[in-house]
């Protein structure tokens, strides 16, 4: 896109976060962004409910992941983790009802002729990745969903301010500060999902905007592979 600024980000740095930051935590933090409810996943639900396994990227201490095997998800449930304390606990946690694979997901690759029907990367996960790693990882969730599979991406909306510290609005990077470290991440906006996924073989793009329960207002994209 003309006049596309540097999306660079420390996504390395963005380890020990997730590294250093308690299980108790985490989960406050959900209940500070009002998704500790799970208005997010009745919202993604009806869409996913179908598939024969689900792919969560990034789920964390398992937020997600327990709203829908609550509603009665009987598919396949795959997680995909990188920091090694999350992996431990839902291991413990879900003891086989959801495979956990520790794994970048800047390193998701699902070996064809195996593909899922929908990908779920919620909670702001896309916001941690640069431009061209948000591109590559799209890509690589298209390639392996089953075709009327979809790609759902769930992120702040338009309230740039309120996440951190924005270090040029133009380039839309954030910082957020805590006692425990630093989070680099970078705005995506509509624009940005649709021209990713124009270039990444999804046939249409939906979404749905919302608030939380803390009156913060949120995005559901759904990417289409019809």
């Amino acid at each position: 896109m003309p006049g596309t600024p540097d999306y660079s980000l420390q996504k390395d740095g963005n380890f020990s976060f997730y590294e250093n930051i308690t299980l108790e935590k985490f989960q406050y933090f959900a209940n500070v962004i009002g998704l500790h409810t799970g208005k997010d996943i009745d919202i993604i639900y009806p869409r996913i409910k179908d598939a024969e396994e689900i792919v969560e990227l990034g789920p964390g201490y398992g937020r997600a992941l327990d709203f829908i095997l609550e509603k009665g998800y009987k598919g396949k449930i795959t997680g995909v983790e990188r920091i090694p304390q999350f992996v431990n606990y839902m291991n413990e946690r879900y003891k086989g009802s959801v495979t956990v694979e520790e794994l970048d997901i800047r390193d998701y690759r699902f070996e064809l002729p195996r593909k899922v029907g929908a990908v779920l990367w919620l909670w702001s996960g896309i916001l941690e990745l640069t431009a061209e790693e948000q591109l590559n990882c799209i890509a690589e969730c298209s390639r392996s969903l089953v075709d009327g599979g979809v790609l759902v991406i769930e992120a702040p909306y338009q309230e740039i301010k309120k996440l951190g510290n924005v270090e040029d609005s133009s380039s839309k990077k954030i910082k957020f500060e805590t006692e425990w470290g630093t989070l680099n991440a970078y705005f995506t906006s509509l624009d940005d999902i649709e021209n990713f996924a124009s270039k990444t073989g999804f046939s249409r793009v939906d979404y749905t905007v919302y608030k939380t329960d803390t009156d913060l207002e949120r995005v559901v994209y759904f990417l289409y592979k019809d």
